[in-house]
């Protein structure tokens, strides 16, 4: 297979499910391998003492691996052949970059 990945964001929603799954029947009816990323921005928040407080990233990637793991499953059964990525920053700055890239895996 030579053509480029269809690629897909994926946050748990139901949109994101039907997403999913219009991904994936796109992707076969191309013969494409299908990517579905979850993507998580680390919020900067401030405490009542004038301090800035983070979430911690590596909660924040747990989380979404799981939500990535659970919308698959449920959109496309458990054992989808779907390449899962978890990756940070803005949403549809990551997904931007990555559709673009020429041969990227």
């Amino acid at each position: 297979m030579d053509n480029k990945p269809v690629i897909v964001g994926v946050d748990g929603s139901e949109d994101s499910v039907r997403a999913l799954r219009w991904a994936a029947t796109h992707a076969g009816s191309v013969g494409a391998p299908l990517h579905a990323y979850g993507v998580f921005e680390v919020p900067a928040m401030h405490s009542p003492y004038g301090m800035a407080a983070w979430e911690n990233p590596e909660n924040l990637e747990k989380n979404m691996r799981t939500v990535l793991a659970d919308t698959i499953a449920k959109a496309l059964g458990e054992d989808a052949q779907v390449e899962q990525k978890v990756l940070q920053g803005h949403p549809a700055k990551v997904l931007v970059e990555h559709s673009g890239r020429p041969g990227f895996s």
